[in-house]
């Protein structure tokens, strides 16, 4: 890389590459991993008949997406699974929603085995479920799985820019930034970048986060 100094601060830094520029890179921004779409936990779909107790499967993820054996861990953890879900305290809730991951020894009892044992089993809340499945839905298959359970939007950070805020600073002369030329048309944006040099950046001088 080419070590360029800025002619008004002084700065000594180094001009950036192509995977500092890329939204599928370094330029990023990292809540989106440069999607622009963010995917969060629609919890209003988690308990959809809060007429049926938590034994009768009314956390629908923990039939899903988890160990049947999450509602007797939830039962560990001092919430009532033989009752209406409506009629739970806000706190035994709270746990279901958003408890915290915490391991518990349980004495379990396989239905469809007919098995039991004992073992060391984490909590996983309902919200935390649908986490975890994301974390691991690498093909198409096991995404169908979990996407029923999410809700789709704007990257809250970047507003949809897929660019990082340090990749977003760079600008075209004084008039276009990179999300700038991407909102372009294809012509648009050849037009604004014919004859474009390379770029660097210094965190101390706004001349240097922008192309001569």
């Amino acid at each position: 890389m080419q070590e360029i100094i800025c002619p008004t601060c002084g700065a000594t830094f180094y001009s950036t590459g192509t995977e500092d520029l890329a939204f599928n890179s370094h330029g990023a921004f990292a809540t989106c991993s440069g999607t622009g779409i963010v995917r969060t936990v629609n919890e209003a779909v988690l308990v959809p008949d809060e007429s049926l107790s938590i034994d009768d499967g009314a956390v629908v993820v923990w039939g899903t997406l988890m160990w049947f054996l999450m509602k007797d861990v939830c039962r560990e953890m001092g919430v009532r699974t033989d009752i209406p879900f409506k009629d739970l305290t806000d706190e035994e809730k709270e746990i279901v929603y958003h408890g915290p991951a915490v391991k518990k020894h349980m004495h379990y009892f396989n239905h469809n085995s007919h098995q039991e044992g004992e073992m060391d089993f984490t909590y996983y809340s309902a919200v935390n479920t649908v986490k975890n499945a994301l974390s691991k839905a690498t093909d198409e298959k096991k995404m169908k799985r979990v996407e029923k359970y999410l809700i789709e939007g704007v990257c809250p950070d970047g507003q949809g820019s897929r660019y990082s805020a340090k990749a977003a600073l760079v600008k075209r002369g004084q008039a276009h930034s990179l999300p700038d030329l991407m909102n372009m048309s294809v012509d648009q944006s050849l037009k604004a970048c014919q004859g474009m040099p390379s770029v660097a950046w210094s965190k101390n001088c706004r001349f240097c986060m922008i192309w001569d």
